[in-house]
């Protein structure tokens, strides 16, 4: 039994603290495992939904504090859904303490606040838009591993488009203190959520005297950061705002914003108009910006939960593809490279297909996105799949990466 690990028996959460030797590390973090063990963990109560979940993996106490930039969190906002949509049936298992354990380095080493861009209240609105998000399943008595696999793809991309990925962690822990690689793992893929701006904490795209400390800061920027794409069908569908500012910046800005950071007037366009769709009013090509700076509702993870979501034909949605709603075409099945799995996610979302690298953490890309999720399907207590399943490397051969000209949701083409 791990240390403060609840044991389950007849569905009952029970938690308990066993008594150890106590060799870690350091006194002090002794002390406070001996303070959640006696005094916190005692009053939370845990189903058995989530009993591979919350403190199984101490609560990363000993991991090293991430850096924080900017000023942190405003004193007042309003964070709310105009719309009112009803509770999605994530809420009944992914809570408000999970979403704080697992993401404690958000908002640029913040931690997770209802004023800043990154919250369980945006997460849990997001979701209520997408109700099959971190719900469906295609079979009954496989429902917790395809719930749980879902939402594990999502945060293993936000990883990889805006997390920490501080690799020193491999290396030196609290206090120079070393870590296994286990703990090394726990604290780096607790990383995600951490940027705001493509490029960051520090963006290439934003000024010197503000370069992305604050949710505004990217309500203008260098002409780097336009990622407008030009021709004949986008400017007229999709056209891009090309006000100069003074000193050569621009307002029509639609780098890397969110989660996993949606790009390029097409998508910014594409889900200014699905938020139509919603009621909801927001000018993304005139104001891209409001993908960090609206509250109402906020969008920074509605943004990429949608990109998640949405089919970009030819390609079918990642959480489609999670699912295992889609076609693999035949030599693909042959080789057992179909129905449910990760694989395909990294190509669709960035093109991405250069596999897993051996050493840890590994380099950025595909290794990492395939890294993040056997953490988190870890953390959730499922399987992953086979190995075989998780990269598209040799798979696959598309041109176009985060393009999408319609929503018509298309799941079942027959990608060779």
């Amino acid at each position: 039994m791990n240390f403060c690990e609840p044991p389950w028996t007849g569905g009952e959460a029970v938690l308990y603290c066993q008594d150890e030797d106590l060799t870690s590390k350091q006194l002090y973090r002794d002390k406070f495992k001996l303070f959640m063990c006696n005094f916190l963990l005692p009053h939370f109560l845990i189903n058995k939904n989530t009993r591979h979940m919350l403190y199984k993996t101490g609560l990363h106490s000993y991991c090293p504090a991430a850096k924080k930039y900017g000023s942190g969190p405003p004193k007042n906002c309003r964070v709310y859904d105009p719309n009112q949509k009803p509770k999605s049936t994530i809420e009944n298992w992914f809570t408000k303490e999970m979403f704080y354990d697992l993401f404690p380095k958000a908002n640029l080493g913040w931690g997770p606040h209802k004023c800043l861009p990154y919250s369980y209240e945006a997460f849990v609105i997001a979701a209520r838009y997408f109700p099959d998000f971190g719900t469906t399943y295609p079979e009954e008595e496989m429902k917790e591993v395809h719930t749980r696999r879902d939402v594990a793809a999502f945060f293993a991309h936000a990883v990889q488009e805006t997390g920490e990925n501080n690799a020193h962690l491999y290396k030196l822990g609290l206090n120079n203190d070393e870590l296994t690689d286990e703990e090394a793992g726990d604290c780096f893929y607790r990383g995600g959520f951490y940027n705001w701006f493509e490029g960051g904490p520090i963006s290439m795209f934003l000024t010197t005297d503000d370069p992305g400390f604050t949710p505004e800061s990217g309500e203008r920027c260098r002409s780097a950061g336009r990622y407008c794409a030009n021709n004949s069908l986008l400017n007229y569908f999709y056209p891009c705002k090309g006000d100069r500012t003074e000193g050569d910046l621009y307002t029509g800005c639609y780098f890397g914003r969110g989660a996993i950071q949606i790009s390029y007037n097409y998508n910014y366009g594409q889900f200014q108009n699905w938020l139509r769709l919603q009621n909801i009013t927001a000018d993304l090509l005139e104001s891209p910006n409001l993908i960090l700076t609206k509250t109402d509702p906020p969008l920074t993870v509605m943004a990429s939960l949608w990109f998640y979501m949405t089919p970009q034909p030819p390609k079918p949605a990642m959480h489609d593809i999670v699912l295992g709603n889609w076609n693999a075409g035949e030599r693909n099945t042959r080789d057992g490279y179909f129905g449910p799995i990760f694989g395909p996610t990294s190509l669709i979302i960035n093109n991405e297909c250069g596999g897993e690298d051996s050493d840890e953490p590994g380099g950025p890309g595909e290794s990492r996105r395939i890294k993040a999720f056997k953490w988190f399907c870890k953390y959730f207590g499922v399987p992953p799949g086979e190995q075989k399943t998780l990269s598209c490397k040799s798979r696959f051969h598309f041109n176009l990466s985060k393009l999408i000209f319609f929503s018509k949701k298309i799941s079942n083409l027959n990608l060779k």
